[in-house]
């Protein structure tokens, strides 16, 4: 395990490699470590700290970042790199820009971005179900108007229109 101060807590606080934070203090000249406890607050390990009566929630992996690699930069933000929010490790944490942490939470974790993270009849806002699209593609593709198909379905002709060219309900073969 390897400890470094916390920036702006030189000497009295220390974070260590392993995604922890420690509270510093000396007793009869010996060094002291205490692990300061965290709590979660939106998912994320959260520490207080104080100094000099100032009290500061500070986010672990921030304070594990700036540590061991040195400030942040401004416009980059510090990723985890397998997704759990509170595994604040050295080595499972990257400095992205805000796309590409959005970018990484889809594509690598497989998060649905928002409002769209539930498809097909599952939706609340669904109108149709599964079973309806094939028939509707076929319909439409029979030369059938989408006027017609959408005054059978309760809808509009555009979202008849979107259905067809598979702007909507791509996930049905």
């Amino acid at each position: 395990m390897n400890l470094k101060p916390v920036i702006g807590y030189e000497g009295i606080y220390a974070a260590s490699d392993c995604g922890s934070i420690f509270r510093v203090s000396t007793r009869e000249g010996k060094p002291i470590c205490r692990k300061v406890a965290d709590r979660i607050k939106n998912g994320y390990a959260v520490a207080h700290l104080c100094h000099e009566a100032n009290r500061r929630d500070r986010p672990v992996h921030r304070c594990v970042w700036e540590s061991h690699k040195g400030p942040i930069p401004k416009g980059l933000e510090v990723n985890h790199i397998n997704g759990v929010r509170n595994d604040n490790r050295l080595e499972n944490l990257e400095l992205v820009t805000r796309s590409g942490n959005a970018l990484h939470k889809f594509h690598v974790l497989g998060y649905r971005s928002r409002g769209r993270g539930v498809l097909g009849s599952r939706s609340r806002k669904a109108k149709f179900v599964e079973s309806d699209i094939p028939k509707i593609r076929e319909r439409a593709n029979n030369g059938e108007g989408y006027k017609t198909i959408a005054a059978d379905y309760g809808t509009t002709p555009e979202a008849i229109g979107y259905i067809v060219r598979r702007k909507t309900w791509r996930h049905v073969v």
